[in-house]
């Protein structure tokens, strides 16, 4: 994956978020990454984005990454060893983003929480066909299938989401089959930003009626399901 030009990526960056999960969990751009105030550090991983962005993995040099910091070739190794810890650090930066959101949606109630993640839809649609984003996500992935210690840090960001965004469908919406839930919205979303590389005219817009239609029945119980709750609290 490589996109040269400097300045689409300038256009670009201001909207375009970062990392590949279920886009209704905040999101970054390339620019807010990183919390104020930003430190040298932060500035290197934004560099180090943009540059995989550009010009991928392994087109991206530690001194291009340098240069687009503003920083030697030497300083950036004071802070990481190489450009596999660049990568690992970008996707330790977003699990801990959103496991920070789904502690933020522990205290909603049922209706509370199946409005909220219905009402980010539109965003995480625009989110997520941000081309920004969808060439970071397939571009970190590729490394994951070549690179055996990128897939293992891949592997455990998408494990601690899906896990945490399961138990949150099963213990807040009652949905037992939540895991099987989750996975479809995930797919869903990535699905996403696969076909906006593929599809360059992919008119988001007029897709998001139909979306926010498809995760409102995910996250509705089945009539069964339904039932059972019922049943379980006249029991008790």
């Amino acid at each position: 994956m490589n996109i040269q030009s400097k300045t689409y990526y300038d256009k670009v960056n201001e909207l375009a978020p970062i990392m590949f999960a279920w886009a209704g969990e905040g999101m970054a751009t390339a620019d807010t990454l990183f919390e104020c105030p930003r430190s040298r550090r932060e500035d290197i991983l934004e560099a180090a984005a943009a540059c995989f962005v550009e010009e991928g993995f392994h087109g991206a040099s530690m001194a291009r990454i340098a240069k687009r910091a503003d920083v030697s070739p030497g300083h950036i190794y004071h802070y990481f060893e190489s450009k596999d810890e660049l990568i690992h650090e970008i996707i330790r930066t977003e699990e801990a983003r959103h496991l920070s959101f789904f502690d933020d949606l522990a205290d909603l109630d049922a209706p509370e929480l199946r409005a909220f993640l219905i009402g980010r839809v539109k965003e995480g649609v625009t989110k997520t066909t941000r081309l920004f984003h969808s060439v970071l996500t397939l571009e970190t992935l590729a490394e994951a299938s070549r690179n055996p210690d990128v897939s293992a840090i891949v592997h455990r960001y998408d494990t601690q989401i899906h896990r945490r965004f399961s138990a949150l469908l099963r213990d807040t919406l009652g949905l037992k089959d939540a895991d099987h839930r989750v996975e479809v919205l995930r797919t869903l979303f990535s699905g996403l930003a696969i076909r906006t590389v593929r599809n360059p005219n992919l008119d988001a817009t007029a897709l998001t009626p139909q979306i926010v239609r498809a995760v409102a029945a995910i996250l509705t119980p089945d009539p069964e399901q339904n039932a059972e709750s019922h049943i379980d609290q006249s029991e008790s």
